[in-house]
């Protein structure tokens, strides 16, 4: 009787475990906001300060505070105003959402060149864990998806993310859309 009542422990808590495993590959996508100031300070590690021209909207985060910026030979975007400073422009530009370090800069902001861009994730995380960031400027076509997303190691990711269902997917492959599938969406940043 007592290893009866042990199997039927040991089977229940096994479908208990794919339950739970299935659950969380299946957990709605979500949504994240980078925060680069708090009470008028970076909220990262500065590695260092520049004086720059910053005078457009970022091309790879569509949100109002995000700026491009430009030093001698590199562009810096995108680069987050801080909106407790009215009186300078102060910004803290990072490369990915997960940089675990920024630069501090400053620059005189021009409002009249700022544009409206679609609402599209800057950064992605999937299921797969592999982190994949939005690439700007001109990248390939394939199967009518723009080319939008490095996920490194020739890894990348097409068009936008699908939102019809609670877990977002969207299109992956290698370079020129080989071995294209679609891959499940874990967290997006903005």
């Amino acid at each position: 009787m007592g290893s009866a009542v042990r199997l039927i422990c040991l089977g229940l808590l096994a479908v208990a475990s794919l339950s739970v495993l299935a659950t969380s590959s299946s957990a709605a996508t979500k949504q994240r906001r980078f925060v680069a100031w708090e009470n008028g300070r970076p909220t990262l590690p500065v590695d260092y300060r520049r004086e720059l021209d910053c005078n457009t909207s970022s091309h790879v985060n569509p949100r109002s505070d995000a700026w491009r910026c430009f030093g001698r030979s590199t562009v810096y975007d995108p680069c987050f105003e801080n909106l407790a400073e009215e009186e300078f422009g102060e910004l803290f530009c990072v490369r990915r959402p997960w940089s675990k370090s920024g630069v501090f800069v400053f620059s005189a902001l021009d409002y009249g060149d700022k544009f409206k861009r679609r609402r599209r994730p800057w950064g992605i995380v999937l299921t797969s864990g592999n982190r994949c960031n939005f690439l700007a400027g001109a990248t390939a076509v394939s199967h009518g998806r723009r080319l939008n997303y490095d996920c490194g190691s020739g890894s990348y990711l097409y068009g936008t993310p699908d939102r019809s269902k609670p877990t977002w997917r969207i299109f992956a492959g290698k370079t020129e859309g080989r071995n294209w599938h679609r891959e499940k969406i874990r967290t997006v940043w903005h």
